[in-house]
């Protein structure tokens, strides 16, 4: 194999290790079904909205949907399946605030692959990103609006979060006056459970 086969060969491969999550992390698990029964061993999140779980390191561990589960506990955080509003298919998503408006986090954690220099010489990249994406609910509602991620080009944040916080003056005007920003979501939250509702 050639060199210049080589470089595309290696570069794919970088590419498909570069992404690093909570699904690949083991961890003590404890699922709770929704007719009320529990689980507890370990596993992590599988894609498709899945566990992979097993009761013990030398027993086959299996695939359970989150269909079946009401929430479950992985290494001391709860996760929840719900719809998404506009959108079709429901998320797994982190609990980061409860109350009257909940707050969700979805995280993904990852690195830049490593490419071919421009020289021919080496590589360059590998960079590190963190990528949150939060949706909130309030207490009854059956599905959960995307309010933004911590990405630089997202949907107006200002304007989504005085739009769903609107029953609250005094935290609409510290959202417009850029008092509260993005990066204050969890200040938020907590702010409208607190002294809003």
């Amino acid at each position: 194999m050639t060199q210049k086969a080589i470089i595309p060969l290696v570069y794919l491969l970088l590419l498909c290790f570069s992404i690093q999550d909570i699904y690949g992390q083991e961890a003590p698990v404890e699922i709770i079904y929704k007719n009320g029964a529990t689980l507890k061993g370990v596993g992590r999140l599988a894609s498709k909205r899945r566990i992979k779980f097993t009761t013990h390191p030398e027993v086959k561990a299996k695939k359970i949907s989150f269909d079946l589960i009401d929430y479950a506990m992985i290494g001391g955080k709860r996760y929840e399946q719900h719809p998404v509003k506009d959108k079709k298919n429901k998320i797994v998503v982190e609990v980061k605030v409860a109350g009257a408006v909940w707050l969700y986090e979805v995280s993904r954690v990852g690195g830049s692959p490593l490419v071919p220099s421009t020289t021919g010489v080496g590589f360059t990249g590998g960079g590190q990103f963190d990528i949150s994406n939060y949706y909130v609910k309030r207490e009854g509602d059956l599905e959960l609006i995307h309010l933004g991620s911590n990405q630089l080009f997202t949907k107006n944040f200002k304007k989504g979060a005085s739009e769903f916080f609107k029953s609250c003056p005094k935290l609409v005007e510290k959202i417009q006056s850029r008092e509260y920003k993005k990066k204050h979501i969890k200040r938020i939250v907590r702010y409208f459970n607190l002294n809003c509702n």
